[in-house]
Formats: C-alpha cells, sequence, structure tokens
C-alpha cells in the first residue's frame, strides 16, 4: 500500500487530522483527503501544502439550493466553492466528487464539470445517491436521478472531459457498454470502527433491508 484516502464524515472535524497527514508522509504515503470543505482554516491548507496531500472535495450542484440544501446549509455551497479555489492556489486541488440529486437543475453538472476545469481539478467523479446508509431512507429516495436524468447528466457533463480532466461516471445506466473493473482486493477500507474491508460498497450493500448476508461476511478483520 503506497497511499491512503482520509474520508468521513468530515475529516476537518478531526481535531489531529494534520499529524496523521504527517505519520502517513512520514513513511513515504501519499495521502489524498476528501472534505466538504467547509470547516478547514489558511493555516491547515498551508500546512497540506507544505506535506503535499491532495484534496478531494464534495459539490454536489453548483448553488446553494442544490449543492446547499442538499448538505444541509445553504450558505455551505459559497464557503465549498471559495475554499475549493483556496486549494487550487495551494497546488494541492485533486478532483470534485459529486452525487447527482434532484435538488440540481441538470445545467449545474455542465457548470461543475466547467468551474472544475478553472480551478485545474484532475478529475470529477459523479455518484448518485444509492439505497445504502443514509441513502436508504424514504426522504432520500425522493432525491434520486431517475436513469433518463443520468443520461443527461452524462452528456452534459462528457464535452468537459478531456486530457486534462478524467470524467469518472459510477453507477450510471450502463446500456450498451461493457461493465467497468471491480476494485475489491486493489484497496483497504478501515471503517471508523476499526473494522476492514477490501470492498466497502459489499459492507454498505449487506447493511440493506433487502440483503441476506450480515455485513461481518465481508468485514475481514479489525485494526
Amino acid at each position: 500500500m503506497n497511499r491512503v484516502t482520509l474520508t468521513g464524515g468530515e475529516p476537518f472535524m478531526h481535531a489531529d487530522l494534520i499529524p496523521i497527514v504527517e505519520e502517513f508522509r512520514s513513511v513515504g504515503m501519499g495521502v489524498g483527503v476528501c472534505t466538504n470543505a467547509t470547516m478547514v482554516t489558511p493555516h491547515q491548507i498551508e500546512r497540506l501544502a507544505g506535506l503535499g496531500a491532495h484534496m478531494n472535495v464534495s459539490l454536489d450542484g453548483f448553488s446553494p439550493d442544490s449543492h446547499g440544501v442538499f448538505r444541509g446549509r445553504r450558505e455551505g455551497f459559497q464557503e465549498t466553492v471559495d475554499n475549493v479555489k483556496l486549494f487550487a492556489k495551494a497546488g494541492i486541488l485533486q478532483g470534485l466528487l459529486c452525487t447527482p440529486n434532484n435538488l440540481a437543475q441538470d445545467e449545474e453538472y455542465g457548470q461543475l464539470c466547467a468551474f472544475a476545469k478553472e480551478q485545474g481539478a484532475t478529475y470529477v467523479l459523479m455518484n448518485p445517491l444509492g439505497s445504502m446508509g443514509r441513502g436508504a431512507s424514504r426522504s432520500s429516495q425522493k432525491l434520486r436521478r431517475p436513469d433518463d436524468h443520468m443520461r443527461h447528466i452524462r452528456d452534459l457533463a462528457l464535452p468537459f472531459a478531456d486530457d486534462g480532466l478524467d470524467l469518472t461516471l459510477i453507477r450510471f445506466p450502463n446500456d450498451d457498454k461493457p461493465l467497468a473493473g471491480c476494485e475489491a482486493g486493489t484497496i483497504i477500507y478501515v471503517f471508523t470502527d476499526g473494522g476492514v474491508a477490501i470492498c466497502p460498497y459489499l459492507v454498505f450493500a449487506a447493511r440493506t433491508k433487502v440483503s441476506p448476508h450480515p455485513d461481518t461476511d465481508f468485514l475481514v478483520g479489525n485494526v
């Protein structure tokens, strides 16, 4: 293993985030942080830039009424956009992570991709809301995009994909395209309680009401 991604919840809620990044970097491991970019301070950005960490930011639409409402704080949208710009200026922005949802207007996904290119992001990853975890609730089900909308979002985003911006679409309608490769066994995922899996999605799926398997069938240990 030569790199680690710190995710959550929100990593910047952890008082020791910077020391944790320092520990991983001290043994030569690359570090990425998945964040909503609303709790970070300029001092932390400076420290992370010095450590050579990379930021991956959740942006689930391109307005206060979509991303902000989806994340529970309308004002959070502008905070996220402002901090993405600061990450980019510091040279540590890596990519944008997007959960398409019914709060956003379709054209916002093109605006999001254009913003990613403007800020020098290397990728945009879109992964629609699934029926697992917090996405399994009845209210969350109303936020899911139907397949025809997902195809339209794909068509709006694809023109922005080129050598400078990789567009990764997860669990979009597959139509006549072959299935993509599986990452199971290429990663190690550690849950907050220390549980270890080679694929977190198998664990998430086991925790849904329709699964005949307990989640422990897909956990290989605990750190």
